[in-house]
C-alpha cells in the first residue's frame, strides 16, 4: 500500500477519458487497411449487431482502423443511455463497454436511436439486404438517420480493394418502441448501487479539485518536458513490471491462454524490447490480457456491492477496493527496493498515465453537463462487463 496515493490518482481520470467512435469518413488510406484487414474478421457486422443487441438496442455498427489496427464496434442504448461496445472480430467477445458522454456524440446517438426507433427493418435485415443485392460485398458499417421523416440507413460495402456506399429505407412505423419502463428500471439500478452518493460526490469534487489544480499541472510539464517516443517508453516499462497482477488474475480465472500471454510478453518485452521500453511483443501480435482482483471475484460470485468514491483514489465499488488492496500487494518491486524508490516509481507511473489522459479527460469535463453520474455509470457499466467476458 505504499504507493497507493501518488500511483492512482490519476486512475480517476481513466474513466472520466470515455470516448465515442463516430461514423467514420473512409479516406484513401483508411480504406487500404480495411481491405487488408478485413479478410481477418470472423464475425460479420450483421453478427456483431446480434451479438450487440444482448445488452440493449444497436443504433449503428462498423469496423474501422484504430492505431493501425481492425476494430469492430457496436453502438447501443440501454435505458436512457448509449454504450459503445468493442467486440473481438474474431471471437465475438465484447471486450469493453463505454458510456457515450460528450454532448455532440449523445446528438448523434439519438439521431440515430430515433431512426431506428421508426424503422420497420433492423439493422442487421439491412445490411443482409445490401450484401444480397451487392453480391461478393462484404457490409463494413451501417449508421442510420431519418431523412424527411423516414428511416434510412448509410451501409459502406468492401470487396477486395473497392469501397461502394448505398442508402438503404428501413421503412417506417407510425408509433416508435417505447423506452419508458426500460429507462426507469435502469435508473433504478444505478440509485440502488450508489447508496453514498452525498459522500462520494462530496469526495469526488475534492478529487477533482486536486487533478485541476495540482495533477494536471504537472502532467503538462511532463508532456512539455519529455517527447512522445520517451514517454511511450516510459509507460511500456512500467507495464511491463505490472505483469504480476495480471499473471495471477489469468491463472485464478481459469484464462490460461491469457496467462501465457501474459508470461511471453514479459520475457518478451524484458529482453529484446530492453526491460519493457519496448513493446516488441505487440509487434508480433500477443495482445496484453488486462485482468485484476476485483473483477476475480465477480467472477467467483462475490457481488459489487455499493459504489464507493475515496480521497485519491479511482471509482471502486466495495469489491473493488478489496481488489484493489489485492492488487496493490502484488507489486514485486515493493518488497526488493526501497522505500523512496518505491515511492518514485508510483509516482512517474501515476504521472505516465495522466500525462497520456490529458486532453480527452479536459474535454470530458468541459462538455458533460453530469460528470459524477457521467463518471459512476461509465465505471459500473466497465466493471459489469469486465466480470462477464
Amino acid at each position: 500500500m505504499k504507493k497507493i496515493v501518488v500511483s492512482t490518482a490519476a486512475a480517476l481520470l481513466v474513466f472520466l477519458s470515455v470516448q465515442f467512435v463516430c461514423a467514420q469518413d473512409f479516406d484513401p488510406k483508411k480504406q487500404a487497411q480495411i481491405a487488408k484487414l478485413l479478410p481477418l474478421a470472423r464475425i460479420s457486422l450483421g453478427e456483431a449487431l446480434t451479438i450487440g443487441a444482448r445488452q440493449g438496442r444497436p443504433i449503428a455498427a462498423g469496423f474501422e482502423i484504430d492505431r493501425g489496427r481492425l476494430n469492430l464496434w457496436v453502438f447501443v442504448r440501454k435505458g436512457g443511455r448509449f454504450l459503445e461496445l468493442t467486440l473481438d472480430y474474431d471471437s465475438g467477445e465484447i471486450v469493453a463497454a463505454e458510456l457515450i458522454t460528450k454532448r455532440e456524440d449523445l446528438r448523434n446517438a439519438n439521431s440515430e436511436n430515433q431512426a431506428v426507433a421508426r424503422a420497420k427493418m433492423s439493422l442487421r435485415e439491412a445490411t443482409e439486404k445490401a450484401m444480397e443485392e451487392n453480391i461478393g460485398f462484404r457490409a463494413v458499417e451501417i449508421t442510420p438517420r431519418l431523412d424527411d421523416g423516414t428511416p434510412r440507413a448509410k451501409i459502406v460495402l468492401n470487396r477486395g480493394e473497392e469501397f461502394r456506399e448505398i442508402s438503404q429505407d428501413l421503412g417506417l412505423i407510425e408509433k416508435p418502441a417505447e423506452d419508458s419502463k426500460e429507462d426507469a428500471a435502469v435508473d433504478a439500478d444505478i440509485a440502488g448501487a450508489d447508496p453514498w452518493k452525498p459522500f462520494n460526490q462530496k469526495t469526488f469534487w475534492f478529487n477533482l479539485q486536486i487533478d485541476r489544480f495540482v495533477f494536471r499541472p504537472v502532467a503538462t510539464g511532463y508532456n512539455a518536458v519529455l517527447p512522445g517516443p520517451v514517454r511511450q517508453a516510459i509507460a511500456n516499462a512500467l507495464d511491463n513490471l505490472n505483469v504480476t497482477r495480471r499473471l495471477v488474475n489469468n491463472i485464478l480465472q481459469l484464462k490460461f491462454a491469457g496467462a501465457g500471454r501474459e508470461l511471453s510478453r514479459f520475457v518478451i518485452n524484458s529482453s529484446m524490447g530492453l526491460v519493457g521500453l519496448f513493446d516488441i511483443a505487440d509487434a508480433f501480435g500477443i495482445r496484453q490480457s488486462n485482468r485484476d482482483t476485483g473483477q476475480t471475484l465477480g467472477v467467483y460470485g462475490i457481488g459489487a456491492g455499493p459504489y464507493l468514491v475515496l480521497p485519491f483514489l479511482p471509482p471502486l465499488t466495495v469489491r473493488d477496493f478489496f481488489g484493489f488492496v489485492a492488487d496493490e500487494a502484488m507489486e514485486p518491486l515493493d518488497y526488493f527496493i526501497p522505500l523512496a524508490s518505491s515511492l518514485a516509481i508510483g509516482a512517474t507511473g501515476w504521472i505516465s498515465d495522466r500525462a497520456a489522459d490529458i486532453d480527452s479527460f479536459w474535454g470530458v469535463e468541459l462538455t458533460t453537463p453530469d460528470l459524477y453520474g457521467t463518471v459512476r455509470d461509465a465505471y459500473l457499466q466497465r466493471r459489469e462487463f469486465a466480470v462477464r467476458k
